[in-house]
Order: structure tokens, then sequence, then C-alpha cells
């Protein structure tokens, strides 16, 4: 009985380590996924803390502050597809799924 839970135990560290490893190369691959993108400029998007839903902006030309008062996050979009009418972030070429302009590559 031991051995079994013992195996058991085992089997679940490795699934946890496995699943944890998972979403942090998809966090990696979707840098701004899930994120209120406030601004994007040259290969960096800037986004709100808050999250998806937050209807905050930028403060002037800070790009450190949001106007809700929680940190302003910077991360490379290089290599990415961005929609320059409402900032929506893509891993493919194509149309904006929002406006649906033509995603331009950031280089």
């Amino acid at each position: 009985m031991r051995r079994i839970l013992a195996v058991l135990l085992i089997a679940c560290v490795a699934l946890g380590v496995a699943v944890s490893a998972r979403a942090a190369d998809e966090a990696a691959a979707q840098p701004a996924a899930g994120k209120h993108i406030l601004a994007v400029k040259g290969d960096a998007a800037y986004y709100c803390t808050c999250g998806a839903g937050c209807k905050c902006t930028l403060e002037g030309e800070d790009m450190t502050k949001c106007s809700c008062g929680k940190p302003v996050e910077k991360v490379n979009i290089k290599g990415k597809y961005v929609c320059e009418n409402c900032c929506t972030i893509a891993d493919t070429p194509g149309k904006c799924e929002k406006c649906g302009m033509e995603l331009k590559k950031v280089e």
C-alpha cells in the first residue's frame, strides 16, 4: 500500500511540474496575452497590471504611470504582429480580430 501511495505521489508531483513548465512556456510565447495593452512603441508593448478588463490609460507621455495608479509593465514584442489601430498583438499575420485592420510585423 505504501508503495502505491509513493508511486501516486511521484506521479502527481511530476504532473504538477509538467503543467507548471507548460504554463511558463505559454506565458513566454504570449508575453502580453490577457493584459490591458496601453501602448505599443517600437518593439515594446506597455500594459497595465490590473488586467485585460481594465479601461485605464497612460498618464501623458510617462510610460511608467497608469491612470489607475498601478504600475505599467513593458514587454518585448519583436517578431509579433500588431494592429496599429487598437494595439492588438498576435503571433501570426492577418487581420485584427477586433477592428479588421491588417496586422503589421514588429521588427
